[in-house]
């Protein structure tokens, strides 16, 4: 049985942070991984506020172990602590928008780790394994940005 939906901050909800519909799964976090994903939104709220007011995209969000490995994840990704998402915004590009973050001095101070992907942005808040790294990813490879 799917979990009941509950916001998790004035903007984002446990559903959006874990819908995985294509994947055909259930994406179930446990009450360590909801806290998580309770602060992950609240920076969220943080960088919308800032954007002025423009909606952020959630193509991704909380991943159990299962769905991680089916996208490919790492498998000591944030994502399946809660303290990871997968974000656009309409109208920035993923550089643009790494960018945005990486020049606000606020921000910069939540970020844990930053990716940039062709189509989207990987924004990580666990600073207790990376503090304000930001890379690009080129081919195979990840380079400092």
């Amino acid at each position: 049985m799917m979990f009941e939906d509950c916001k998790l901050s004035r903007h984002f909800t446990l559903f959006e942070m874990c819908n995985v519909k294509k994947y055909g799964r259930i994406n179930e976090p446990g009450e360590n991984e909801i806290a998580n994903l309770r602060q992950l939104c609240a920076f969220l709220d943080m960088l919308r506020d800032r954007l002025g007011g423009l909606a952020i995209i959630v193509n991704s969000g909380y991943r159990n172990k299962n769905i991680n490995l089916r996208v490919g994840g790492v498998p000591n990704s944030d994502h399946v602590k809660g303290l990871a998402a997968d974000i656009r915004v309409v109208g920035y590009t993923p550089i643009r928008l790494a960018k945005f973050i990486r020049g606000n001095d606020f921000l910069n101070g939540f970020v844990g780790q930053v990716i940039i992907y062709p189509t989207f942005v990987h924004v990580s808040i666990s600073r207790f394994r990376h503090k304000s790294q930001y890379f690009i990813k080129k081919g195979s490879k990840y380079v400092p940005y």
